[in-house]
């Protein structure tokens, strides 16, 4: 497999295998697996939220909810 990336991303990604004195392919994979791990947990936290919504009677803890979703799904 052949990644490309953007000058600007490859100076970060040698800047940091410089600094763990590691291998590239090794800083990739592992900055790979950390990202897939945070979106699946991000993800996680969104169907908490939205199933916490959807069963919540009090209209302030909806509120709440509410926003905490927004907050999640808008603000990147």
């Amino acid at each position: 497999m052949e990644l490309r990336f953007s000058p600007e991303l490859r100076q970060q990604i040698e800047a940091k295998a410089l600094s763990l004195n590691l291998d590239l392919n090794t800083v990739v994979a592992v900055l790979l697996k950390l990202g897939l791990r945070a979106q699946d947990e991000r993800e996680e936290e969104l169907q908490r939220l939205a199933q916490a919504l959807q069963s919540s009677t009090e209209p302030e803890e909806q509120g709440r909810l509410g926003e905490q979703l927004g907050e999640m799904l808008f603000a990147r």
